[in-house]
Parts: C-alpha cells; sequence; structure tokens
C-alpha cells in the first residue's frame, strides 16, 4: 500500500507544476532570450520510473504527460505552424535562418521548410512535404552514399559513380537501368528543336530522333570494329585501320534504290569533270557516262542480254 500524500503537499505540488506550465506560455511579444550555453535538454530521470505517487486525478494527469513528453522528444515546439529561428549574431555577412513546420509557409500543405530569413526574396532550399510516398527520399548509409527517391538514384562517395535506377553496377561513372529499355535524352529549347534519344533495350541501341525515327541500329552481338572512324576521317567498315575514305574488308558494298522512278547512280569527281555509273531504271543497263559539258557522253552501255565476252 502507497502512503497517503498530505492534501496541501498535493495542492502545493499541483501548483508548483501549473506555475512551471505557466512560464511557457507566451506572456510577452518577444520569445524570452536564452543567453548561450544556458539551455541544457537532458533525459527527464522521473520518465525512468513507474511508480506513480497516490495523488487527485488532475495531479496524476500533469504527472503522466510529464512522462509521456520526456518519453516522447528531447525537445517539443508545439504550435499551429512551429517555427524555429537562428539568429546570427556575428558581425559582416550574417544570415539568420529558419525552420518551418506544417502550414508555416502560408499555404494548406503539410511541408518543412528551412528557409534563409535574409534573402530579400526569401529563399527555401529545402522544402519536405508530408505524404505517404517520401519514404527514404534522401537517404544516407554509414559509408557516405547517397541515395535519392527510394534509390531511383543512387551516388557511390568511395568511387564517384552514379547509378539511375539501381544501386550496384560499377562499371561506369554514369549507368542508367530501366525496366524494359533504358533511355537518355537531350532537347534544346530553341524553337523547332528535335528530341534526341539514346535507347537501350532488348535487342540493340538505337539513336531516334522525336521519339519516331531510328536513325542509327547497332544489333546486339554485331562484331568488334563494324564501322570505325579514324583521325583522318577514313571510315572503316569490317577493319580497325581504314586506308582509304571507305574501306570496306571482308564485305561487299550494294548500292540499292527502290524508287520506281530513280536511277541508281555512283559518281565519281575529279577537277569539276563527272563521270557515274548508272543503271538505267528503264532499259536496266549498266552505262559509263559523264552529264557535264553539255551533251551527255555515253560511250560505255552493257546489256544484260548482251553476248558473254
Amino acid at each position: 500500500m502507497r502512503p497517503q500524500i498530505p492534501s496541501f503537499i498535493q495542492t502545493t505540488a499541483v501548483l508548483s507544476v501549473l506555475v512551471l506550465i505557466g512560464l511557457h506560455l507566451p506572456l510577452q511579444a518577444e520569445p524570452p532570450k536564452i543567453a548561450q550555453g544556458q539551455l541544457q535538454v537532458e533525459a527527464d530521470p522521473l520518465a525512468q520510473t513507474s511508480v506513480l505517487p497516490n495523488l487527485d486525478t488532475l495531479w496524476a494527469a500533469l504527472w503522466e504527460q510529464l512522462i509521456s513528453s520526456a518519453a516522447a522528444a528531447d525537445l517539443t515546439i508545439t504550435d499551429g505552424s512551429p517555427q524555429l529561428i537562428f539568429d546570427d549574431t556575428e558581425d559582416g555577412d550574417d544570415r539568420d535562418w529558419i525552420i518551418l513546420g506544417e502550414n508555416a509557409s502560408g499555404t494548406s500543405t503539410d511541408i518543412w521548410q528551412l528557409a534563409d530569413l535574409t534573402h530579400p526574396q526569401g529563399s527555401a532550399p529545402l522544402n519536405i512535404f508530408g505524404g505517404p510516398n517520401n519514404n527514404n527520399s534522401l537517404f544516407i548509409d554509414s559509408s557516405g552514399d547517397l541515395s535519392l527517391a527510394q534509390s531511383a538514384v543512387y551516388i557511390d562517395r568511395s568511387t564517384g559513380h552514379v547509378n539511375i535506377g539501381s544501386t550496384t553496377e560499377t562499371c561506369c561513372e554514369l549507368f542508367l537501368t530501366g525496366d524494359s529499355h533504358a533511355e537518355l535524352g537531350f532537347r534544346s529549347t530553341d524553337a523547332g528543336a528535335s528530341t534526341w534519344e539514346f535507347e537501350v533495350g532488348a535487342f540493340a541501341f538505337t539513336l531516334r530522333e522525336n521519339n519516331a525515327n531510328s536513325i542509327f541500329i547497332i544489333d546486339n552481338g554485331a562484331p568488334g570494329n563494324s564501322l570505325r572512324i579514324n583521325p583522318l576521317g577514313h571510315i572503316g567498315m569490317g577493319t580497325g585501320s581504314p586506308k582509304d575514305k571507305l574501306h570496306v574488308r571482308n564485305g561487299n558494298l550494294r548500292i540499292e534504290q527502290t524508287g520506281a522512278t530513280e536511277h541508281a547512280l555512283l559518281n565519281f569527281v575529279a577537277n569539276g569533270t563527272t563521270w557515274e555509273i548508272k543503271q538505267n531504271k528503264d532499259t536496266n543497263r549498266l552505262t559509263f557516262f559523264s552529264p557535264g559539258g553539255g551533251a551527255i557522253t555515253s560511250p560505255f552501255k552493257f546489256d544484260r542480254q548482251a553476248t558473254e565476252n
């Protein structure tokens, strides 16, 4: 059986608690100034006990509130729009900051802000909106690696590598991972500019314009040196050491004209003179001719029905 506490002690205790609570009420326009080093937040040793004095209902309620508050947090600011100001009194470029709680920004949105009070237009470099989908929006592990948006972006501090869509790739400084395909897009802000995309799909690497025209495609498994351009501007196909502007190794060169009104042509131009090798769309003859100098000169014509040799 707990000992009975005299009523005058209970009354004195209740009044003491009410006075302490009253000291925290906003009785003045300016918040109380606390000298540097005078504010200390410590765990309440009373919060560690489960023994509740046998007091009346009011005293019991106040006691429970004190215990629950101490156990919940070391420092709690309770207000409809809580604010915490950091006032820099140093001479020169002193900059004051404020932490704003829910609705403190003047909106009806639940938000936590870190704002610069010194900025003339008001600057809030950090805004965190409340919601069910913001878990691990910003996460820093014990190695200092940074993860954003539930690991949608992952930065490895030790290597400087950035992963988008993955946390495990280590081959490259920037690595992009997608579910069915990964895309990287570019677009200028100029009017009429196209959108260019690099896409890696299940079967090929593609350069695409406006998500429609596939300009350049490399299939998975393409052999080495399928296309090589050396410092002289020589293009090699099947060779890593092209000797001419176009060097095809171990392959054929094909010119195909699919239009019904066009000839298949191969042009040679030197010193202002042009010679063409043409497959005539009308006669199917192979013709060597020069279209320059007025009259067309065709010294050689080969018909498909010509006698061999």
